[in-house]
């Protein structure tokens, strides 16, 4: 089942600190892994992707698009963004700007149910 969510009536990105992101540059073969560290305003700010020997330089600049995805409690949600900004001191970060639309994919085929069982553990 796929949703798409509108930024603008007031949906918030269901993300918690610390997160495992995907990024999806054009022209880069593979995903690249970062970890989403912040939000500030209209930004979500990102750890930069490992860059060996500055092989993505050429790509990680102002206003380059790409999609993010990542997994937050059984859901996949992806959105298409572009880039505000990239420092590279005193850690390399991204700065991207806040989507207007997200995606979500449900994994499962019908909702989790949130249930407490009572278990004994002996080891």
């Amino acid at each position: 089942m796929s949703d798409f969510f509108d930024q603008a009536k007031g949906f918030k990105l269901a993300i918690e600190y610390g997160a495992k992101i995907r990024l999806e540059i054009a022209g880069v073969i593979a995903p690249l892994e970062s970890r989403m560290v912040g939000m500030e305003n209209d930004f979500i700010i990102v750890t930069a992707p490992p860059n060996p020997q500055g092989v993505l330089d050429h790509k990680l600049f102002q206003g380059n698009e790409l999609v993010v995805r990542y997994l937050s409690r059984g859901t996949v949600y992806s959105f298409q963004t572009k880039m505000h900004s990239v420092i590279t001191s005193p850690i390399p970060l991204l700065f991207l700007m806040y989507p207007k639309i997200v995606q979500r994919n449900e994994l499962r085929g019908r909702e989790r149910i949130s249930c407490m069982i009572p278990a004994l553990f002996t080891y």
